[in-house]
């Protein structure tokens, strides 16, 4: 397994499972209060998508979930949604620091399940779990004879924005130290940024992006490819 709840943005229980017949094109969940939804699917090239929306509202157009490895073949290709889980929790802990003694930890989650029909024939799940103030998920790797190591080069896990908006961010992927003053752009003028990343949409919706639970596993740096993404 990689690590919990790795990726984070901040704003009754049925089991669907078919071995033989790859058949559950999507997968679909929302928050308790039924604000914040996601949608998970692949397109003709078996490539994993997600979507967030938020009252109605498109956030997170589909972006791309996957790995590219060193010692196999990427895991970005060639997948399809073989079932999901849907789950619900709700209780309260305490924290030694910070603006709030109590945190509510109140979700409905839902496991993915991707499966590769041919080739190496691997898996791979993806566990989200969705609050009516935001969202978080995380990569597993269930057991298997075809993926008994993974070299990770580079996750290709993407957040492609639709709406633009104005970002704080510190720079990222400097050579000489990690601390930088912060910046104020425009989304669209991000390079790499370090997380927390932090950003007021156009239409007043905030969002920050934030790691969680790195248990043997890197730090995440963001990469604007173009435009919003």
């Amino acid at each position: 397994m990689l690590n919990a709840f790795a990726r984070v943005v901040a704003v009754g229980s049925a089991l669907f499972w078919t071995s033989s017949v790859l058949a559950a094109a999507t997968a679909v969940a929302s928050s308790p209060d039924g604000s914040i939804s996601v949608k998970v699917e692949t397109d003709n090239d078996g490539r994993t998508l997600y979507s967030v929306t938020r009252r109605g509202k498109v956030l997170i157009a589909p972006s791309r979930l996957g790995f590219l490895l060193t010692d196999s073949e990427a895991m970005v290709r060639g997948f399809a949604v073989a079932g999901s889980e849907t789950a619900k929790g709700d209780e309260t802990w305490q924290q030694p620091w910070g603006e709030r003694t109590n945190v509510r930890n109140h979700y409905n989650e839902l496991l993915v399940r991707l499966a590769q029909p041919s080739g190496l024939k691997r898996v791979m799940n993806v566990r989200f779990r969705l609050f009516d103030n935001g969202m978080g998920f995380r990569y597993e790797m269930p057991k298997q004879p075809s993926l008994t190591t993974m070299k990770i080069a580079e996750e290709v896990t993407e957040f492609n924005l639709v709406t633009p908006g104005t970002a704080w961010w510190a720079t990222a992927q400097e050579w000489n130290r990690e601390e930088h003053l912060y910046n104020k752009t425009p989304v669209n003028a991000v390079s790499a940024a370090q997380t927390p990343f932090t950003m007021r949409l156009d239409d007043g919706t905030h969002l920050s992006f934030h790691e969680a639970a790195l248990v043997d596993y890197s730090g995440m740096w963001i990469k604007r490819v173009e435009g919003h993404s």
